[in-house]
């Protein structure tokens, strides 16, 4: 990292250099994207950056945000205007407008406050608002970046403390994607691992059990974390043992799909004498939403289940699922989703 460090200084004081554009399209050739490294000083400097700008940002929790920005500057004045990265500039009035004060040495803070992001902003199922403070160095004519500060009020609460982004002159070749999403690109913490570690088991104790065929279709109604709604559609197929117990085979699908749909996934597991069982699904994939989700869950007839969950979700935000919980209702697939299933044992 260190001779990276060095050239993005370098080029922020030479002008001779080529332009920090260059550099990170080079850097970002070579490594897969994530999490970045800020511990190095940037070097600002005074600039008009009146013009049009696509920024990149990873918000904290790993929010991945694009954002188009037109700019105009009279000295130390600028007026921002923002659009979200699918709006159309030259036709879409903006989602935000602003005006700051750019200092001396180039640096000037945004207040995106309040920033209303749909669920295709960020690949999620819901709205996100949020209230986000930029603190931005000048690089060059054509580059700027620094940190994010703020918080998400809503689907959930999250502080942003730790967020970074990147900003690069909307050229029309450029995209999105190829800007970095900070100041000094770093190796994402992810990046060539396939680490599943099994997090504790949720205490499920308290709830009756009671052995059952659970074969059929289910509509499993969760909320991630307390909070975050999310529902399933779950195949199950119940096999008794001859000393008690059993097993059960299943097939995960989004609730949506309709019948015939390939399973997300397959899965077997044991179930207890008592009808208990846990499900250990590292690395799915649902949808937008991909993690290592452990589930344990109680029979309460053959009528339903219900239970807890754990692990992490790692896309389209980091989320520690300690706090999950979900239930179950008998479903014919096809017919409409219902919207009183259960979102935790009884």
């Amino acid at each position: 990292m260190a001779p990276v460090r060095q050239l993005a200084l370098v080029c922020a004081l030479a002008a001779a250099c080529r332009s920090a554009s260059d550099d990170y399209d080079a850097y970002l050739s070579r490594t897969c994207r994530g999490t970045a490294s800020t511990d190095a000083p940037v070097q600002s400097r005074f600039e008009d950056l009146s013009g049009a700008w696509l920024v990149h940002a990873l918000l904290a929790g790993g929010l991945d945000l694009g954002l188009k920005m037109q700019l105009a500057q009279s000295g130390s004045a600028l007026h921002a205007r923002i659009w979200l990265k699918t709006g159309n500039p030259a036709s879409d009035p903006p989602i935000l407008e602003t005006d700051t004060t750019v200092q001396n040495d180039g640096t000037f803070i945004l207040r995106a406050d309040p920033l209303i992001l749909g669920p295709d902003a960020l690949m999620v199922d819901s709205t996100v608002e949020a209230s986000v403070v930029l603190a931005a160095s000048t690089l060059a004519a054509d580059a700027w970046c620094g940190t994010a500060t703020g918080n998400v009020s809503k689907p959930l609460t999250l502080d942003l403390a730790g967020s970074t982004f990147a900003a690069r002159r909307d050229d029309g070749k450029t995209q999105i994607a190829d800007v970095p999403t900070s100041c000094v690109p770093g190796t994402p913490a992810n990046c060539g691992m396939n680490v599943h570690s099994v997090p504790a088991a949720p205490d499920l104790s308290s709830v009756p059990s009671v052995l059952a065929d659970l074969s059929g279709q289910w509509i499993l109604s969760a909320k991630l974390a307390g909070s975050l709604p999310q529902k399933l559609w779950v195949s199950l197929e119940f096999l008794g043992g001859d000393m008690g117990g059993g097993s059960l085979d299943g097939a995960l699908r989004k609730a949506t799909d309709p019948p015939g749909t390939p399973a997300l996934l397959t899965f077997s597991t044991t179930v207890g004498p008592d009808g208990r069982f846990t499900l250990w699904l590292p690395g799915v994939s649902i949808g937008s939403v991909r993690g290592d989700v452990l589930l344990v869950a109680a029979t309460l007839s053959k009528d339903g289940f219900c239970g807890k969950g754990a692990g992490q979700v790692q896309q389209p935000i980091m989320l520690d699922l300690a706090g999950t919980t979900f239930g179950t209702a008998r479903w014919t697939p096809g017919t409409a989703v219902p919207d009183n299933v259960p979102v935790a044992c009884p």
